[in-house]
Parts: structure tokens; C-alpha cells; sequence
């Protein structure tokens, strides 16, 4: 859902907001982020939560760059297929908690499973439009839009919840 709320007043110091990693109503699984698309400040931070019994992942691509294949070729001279580390695994620097569009962060597989992590957090440093996806499920995307510090919110975290709140 786009955001359509317009608050008025901008927060003191930086915020930390929450995106769902997935869902589930019933028998059906939601391969979306929500919400899809979040306006946060520079400094702000974001923590995604994963909301599925799947794994999915959180990962930004330098800017510009598409997410990279899930599997690429093993690269010793045969056929064989390897799961991509630069998809599945944090990085590149173990889950880089800050993020400016100039490299790859990568939550690598949050997950159910024990050993897994649950959630991931990201700094945004740099105003910017920033689009991500889940490198696990390519349809599964999400833009993030960072606007100057201290700058009005168009909506606030609890109409955030209470959105995401009904497809629950």
C-alpha cells in the first residue's frame, strides 16, 4: 500500500521502523514485504522481522545493479549449480548494519530454523530511492525512500501496523 497519511511534525532524532518479512493468513504464504514502500529519514533505521514460515532475505544491490542470481555455475569447468554466497549469506561484511546505495547489503537467510536470524537491521546514511528484494523470491520487492533528517514523516509506524494490520 502506498503511503497517503501526511503527518505534520517531524520526529527529534532518528527513528527505527519495522517492515514485515513475509506472511500468513490461513493455508496462504505472502511473498511481500510489508509495507512495500517506506519513507524514512537519513539516520533512520529499519528492521525487517521475518513474518513467515519460509525463508526470505533482505537484499540491496549497489545502486543501479539487479539482485544477483540465486544460482550460478559452480565455476570449476562443469555443469554444476551452487547457491550464490552474495545471495544467501550476510554480507559482504557480516550484515553491514548501514546502507548508502554505493554497495551490496545483504541480510543473508533469515529464517524459522534454529541457528537462523529472525530479523535484520539497516542505517540509511544517505538520502536516495532505494529498491530491494528478497534474493530467495524475485517478485518479493520493496522500495525504501530516504529524505533529509528531521524531515515530516507521510506516515507514522502505528498507521503503518494498523495497514499491514489487515492483511493478517
Amino acid at each position: 500500500s502506498s503511503q497517503t497519511h501526511q503527518t505534520t511534525t517531524g520526529q527529534i532524532g532518528p527513528t527505527t521502523w519495522t517492515v514485515m518479512v513475509g506472511g500468513e493468513k490461513g493455508a496462504w504464504e505472502f511473498m511481500r514485504f510489508y509495507p512495500e514502500n517506506i519513507t524514512v529519514n537519513v539516520g533512520d533505521t529499519i528492521v525487517w522481522k521475518l513474518n513467515s514460515s519460509d525463508s526470505h532475505t533482505v537484499f540491496f544491490p549497489k545502486q543501479g545493479e539487479k539482485v544477483p542470481e540465486f544460482y550460478i555455475p559452480e565455476g570449476d569447468g562443469s555443469s554444476r549449480m551452487i547457491l550464490n554466497p552474495l545471495v544467501v549469506f550476510a554480507g559482504p561484511t557480516q550484515g553491514s548494519a548501514q546502507y548508502n546505495g554505493e554497495g551490496i547489503v545483504s541480510s543473508g537467510q533469515l529464517s524459522r530454523k534454529p541457528g537462523f536470524p529472525k530479523e535484520y537491521k539497516i542505517t540509511f546514511t544517505k538520502a536516495g530511492t532505494f529498491e530491494y528484494f528478497c534474493g530467495l523470491d524475485r517478485m518479493m520487492k520493496g522500495v525504501v525512500t530516504v529524505q533529509p533528517a528531521s524531515a515530516p514523516y507521510p506516515e507514522t509506524q502505528a498507521q503503518i501496523k494498523a495497514d499491514a494490520s489487515k492483511l493478517f
